[in-house]
C-alpha cells in the first residue's frame, strides 16, 4: 500500500457528512447489484430532504398574501395568527388564478375539498410533503410522478367566501396524508433572499404583503470527469443527498452507478488522470468546505476534507469544478461567499496548497481548463448580467489577465448557481455549453483567443448546465432532463446523434 492510500485509509469518514449508506446502516440492496436499476432519488440536487422551490412559475414574482405565518406564539399585528399547528410554517402568496408549480420532485398522493382550504393538492417528496390549498383547477392528479416546476394546478379563491385569490403552501414531515405530519420550515428553497431577508420564520404577517420573491429554477447538475484521456466517467449528486459515480460504456452511457457517500451540496466532480489509473474527487460538505476523495484501482478511499480550504458561498446548488494539469496538479474553482470567483492549486496527491480569489461577482462556480502545452488556463463564468465572462491564467507570468465579457454574447438561464462548462480541444479551441433562459442546451465553439463563435441549440429543455468531454474522436455531452434523467448527446465530428437517456438511475 502506497504512503498517499494510508494516508487516505487513516482519514477516512472523518467528512463532516454522513457516512456512506451501508454503513449508516441503511440497507441499499439495489446498490448491491452495482447498476441502480429500479433506484429512484428524489432529485439530484437536494436529495431525501430535499431543498424546495417556491410554487410558481420561474423567474416571476410574486408577494406575500396576507394574514399567513405564524406559530401559536406569534401575534401579528396584535392579532395571533390562524397558521398554527400543522400550519406553524405555512404561508399564503399572492397568485391570482396563475399557474401553481410542484416545489419538489415527488408523487401526487391526495387531491380533493375541504370547506377552509378549498380545493387542495399534497405531494410526498420523499421525507417531506408539500401542500397547495385554495386550487381552482389540477394540472396532474392522484399518482402522478412530478418534476420541480412542473405545472400542477392553477390558484384561485375555493374555500371560505371574501378570501380572494391566492395559493396556500406549507410544508410537514412524516405526514401520512394531507392532515397530519409535522410542520416543517422549508428552507434551503430556491427563491429565497431578496434584500434583508431574515428568513422564513420572519415573514407573512399583514405588514409583509409588500415582501417579494423571485422563483428561481433547480441547477440540478451532472459532472463529468475532467481529464485528457478518452475515459469518460459521470457524477451526480443522488436522491439520499450523496455522491455518485458511474463510469461510461462506449457509447458514453453510464455502466454501474456505486455510492461516494457523504451528504453534500451540489454536484461531486472528478478528474483523472492519462492513464485511468486514479480519479480524485471533490465536493462541497455541509460545512461549505471542499472534501476530496480519492479512487486507486478500483477503490475509492473516503471523504477527507483537506486542512487548507475556504468556504463557499450559500446556495442550494453551490458546486466545485476541477481541471488537471499535464503535471497532475489540480485546479479547483468555487464561488465565494462575497460571489467572488475563488481558486486552489493542489499537490499531486490532490492535497489543496492554496487559495486566491480571482474577483468578479458571479453566479455560480467558475470552470476552468488548462490547453495541451500547460501554458494558459481558461476560466469561465456567469455575471450578474448572465452573460458569459473570460479569464486567463498565463503560466509564464503567474499572473491572471482579469475578467472580460465575451463575444457572442448569450444570457444563461436564471438560476442560484448559473454556469458555463467547457471541453479543450486539441487545437486549443474550446467547447463551451450553457443552459439557456428558455431551459434549452446551447453550445459553442471558441477561436484560439477563448471568445466563443455562435451559439447553437443541441435541443431539448434540461434542468443545470450540460457538461461536455471529448472521447477520442467523439464529443460527448450530459444533462439532466425535466424528469430528472441523466442524458447523452454525440457529436461525431458531423453530426449530433440527439439525446440518448441512461438507464439505472435518474439525477
Amino acid at each position: 500500500m502506497s504512503s498517499a492510500q494510508q494516508r487516505i485509509l487513516t482519514q477516512r469518514d472523518r467528512m463532516g457528512l454522513a457516512l456512506p449508506l451501508a454503513k449508516a446502516g441503511i440497507a441499499v440492496t439495489v446498490a448491491m447489484a452495482g447498476l441502480m436499476v429500479g433506484y429512484i432519488p428524489s432529485a439530484a440536487g437536494f436529495g431525501s430532504t430535499p431543498g424546495l422551490q417556491l410554487p410558481w412559475r420561474f423567474g416571476q414574482a410574486r408577494n406575500v398574501s396576507g394574514f399567513t405565518y405564524g406559530s401559536a406564539q406569534q401575534l401579528c399585528d396584535g392579532v395571533r395568527t390562524t397558521h398554527t399547528g400543522l400550519e406553524a410554517y405555512a404561508i399564503d402568496f399572492g397568485l391570482n388564478f396563475e399557474e401553481v408549480d410542484a416545489a419538489a420532485y415527488g408523487t401526487v398522493r391526495d387531491e380533493g375539498y375541504t370547506s377552509l382550504g378549498g380545493y387542495y393538492m399534497w405531494i410526498q417528496h420523499g421525507q417531506i410533503q408539500t401542500y397547495y390549498g385554495h386550487l381552482s383547477a389540477y394540472s396532474v392528479s392522484v399518482g402522478t410522478v412530478v418534476y420541480k416546476g412542473q405545472p400542477i394546478a392553477t390558484s384561485g379563491n375555493s374555500g371560505p367566501p371574501g378570501t380572494g385569490a391566492h395559493i396556500h403552501f406549507r410544508a410537514t414531515t412524516g405526514g401520512t396524508g394531507a392532515f397530519n405530519g409535522t410542520a416543517y420550515m422549508p428552507e434551503p428553497m430556491g427563491g429565497l433572499g431578496p434584500p434583508g431577508y431574515t428568513g422564513w420564520q420572519n415573514y407573512g404577517c399583514s405588514l409583509d404583503i409588500t415582501t417579494t420573491f423571485i422563483s428561481t429554477p433547480p441547477n440540478q447538475q451532472v459532472n463529468v470527469n475532467s481529464t485528457q484521456s478518452s475515459t469518460t466517467d459521470v457524477f451526480i449528486r443522488g436522491g439520499d443527498g450523496g455522491a455518485w459515480h458511474s463510469p461510461t460504456d462506449s457509447s458514453g452511457l453510464p455502466n454501474g452507478w456505486e455510492t461516494l457517500g457523504g451528504t453534500i451540496q451540489g454536484t461531486p466532480v472528478g478528474v483523472g488522470t492519462a492513464a485511468g489509473a486514479r480519479i480524485d474527487a471533490y465536493a462541497l460538505g455541509q460545512d461549505d468546505s471542499v472534501w476530496h476523495d480519492i479512487w486507486i484501482t478500483g477503490t475509492w478511499y473516503g471523504w477527507n476534507r483537506p486542512a487548507t480550504n475556504h468556504t463557499s458561498g450559500s446556495s442550494e446548488t453551490e458546486e466545485v469544478t476541477a481541471t488537471r494539469a499535464l503535471d497532475g496538479t489540480i485546479d479547483l474553482f468555487i464561488r465565494g461567499v462575497s460571489g467572488d470567483g475563488w481558486h486552489a492549486k493542489t499537490d499531486g496527491g490532490g492535497e489543496i496548497v492554496s487559495w486566491e480569489s480571482i474577483g468578479g461577482t458571479l453566479k455560480g462556480a467558475p470552470v476552468g481548463s488548462w490547453d495541451w502545452q500547460r501554458s494558459r488556463l481558461d476560466v469561465y463564468a456567469i455575471g450578474m448580467n448572465d452573460q458569459v465572462f473570460h479569464d486567463i491564467f498565463w503560466a509564464s507570468s503567474g499572473s491572471w489577465s482579469g475578467w472580460l465579457t465575451t463575444l457572442n454574447p448569450q444570457a444563461s438561464g436564471q438560476s442560484e448557481s448559473e454556469m458555463v462548462t467547457s471541453a479543450r480541444r486539441s487545437d486549443g479551441t474550446m467547447d463551451l455549453f450553457l443552459r439557456s433562459s428558455n431551459g434549452n442546451p446551447l453550445h459553442s465553439v471558441t477561436d484560439s483567443g477563448g471568445n466563443p463563435g455562435p451559439w447553437l441549440s443541441l435541443g431539448g429543455t434540461i434542468k443545470g448546465t450540460p457538461w461536455g468531454q471529448w472521447s477520442g474522436s467523439n464529443l460527448r455531452v450530459y444533462a439532466v432532463g425535466l424528469g430528472d434523467g441523466l442524458f447523452v448527446q454525440t457529436w461525431n465530428g458531423s453530426a449530433w446523434s440527439g439525446w440518448v437517456q441512461g438507464s439505472g438511475i435518474t439525477a
